[in-house]
């Protein structure tokens, strides 16, 4: 592979999916990695590549909002179980 051939850990068009996905903005991104938010707006906007570490961290941080939706909603359909045993008419 030539030396200008680089392979990216992440697209830009990865990243902001991920991030989409997470219903998180450039700056709730920033808050909660640590990575400047000028930073993500260079990667996201592929002024910058993605270097895998980060790649790394963003799937970490997405996998850790799905389990975290995952747990709210599973806490409200007990909720609604508990208040509703007879079911909402």
């Amino acid at each position: 592979m030539k030396k200008s051939q680089k392979v990216h850990a992440m697209s830009k068009e990865d990243m902001r999916a991920i991030r989409l996905d997470m219903r998180f903005s450039l700056r709730d991104l920033s808050a909660v990695t640590g990575i400047p938010y000028r930073t993500l707006q260079d990667y996201e906007g592929g002024q910058r590549s993605i270097p895998t570490k980060v790649a790394t961290l963003l799937r970490a941080e997405q996998i850790k909002c799905r389990q975290i939706r995952a747990a709210v909603h599973a806490g409200i359909d007990e909720d609604i179980a508990r208040s509703y045993p007879n079911g909402i008419s």
